[in-house]
This record gives C-alpha cells, structure tokens and sequence, in this order.
C-alpha cells in the first residue's frame, strides 16, 4: 500500500481544513449525500475498519465541508492513531 492511499483520508481533511472553503448551493444540495456517505463510514467504523471509515467520512467532507460530525469523527481517528 502505497503512502498516498494509506493517509488518503488524512490528506483531504487537511486540505478542506487549510482551504476553509465557503458553502456553496452545490454543497448544501449534496448535504443528504453526505450524510449517507457518514452513515456508511460509522459503519464501517464500528465494524473495526477505521481505514474506510475516514475514506467515507473524507467523501462526506467534500460535499458538506462544515459537517461537525464527520470532522468529529476524523478528529477522533487521527487523535487515536496519533497522525
């Protein structure tokens, strides 16, 4: 497994976290999305596979950049595993 594919998940958190982007139309319409996308990372997340779950939760970023719930739970990942 290559570096990139290992902190993926890392990596789009701290670009959306550096970008501080603005809330668009477009996000608030992929907002239901995003919450199917968080849903699925908690799952993941409880099944003891906290890999997919932050590809899940990043997906979710992407299209609610403000989503306190996703950020919560990448805090948690990366506070856990120390990155």
């Amino acid at each position: 497994m290559n570096v990139f594919a290992r902190y993926q998940g890392f990596i789009v958190f701290m670009t959306l976290s550096a970008l501080q982007l603005t809330p668009t139309p477009a996000a608030a319409i992929n907002r239901k999305e995003a919450v199917d996308y968080i849903r699925e990372g908690k799952a993941h997340y409880r099944s003891g596979d906290p890999q997919s779950a932050v590809q899940y939760f990043g997906k979710a970023l992407l299209l609610d950049p403000y989503n306190e719930e996703a950020r919560g739970y990448m805090r948690e990942f990366f506070t856990r595993h120390s990155l």
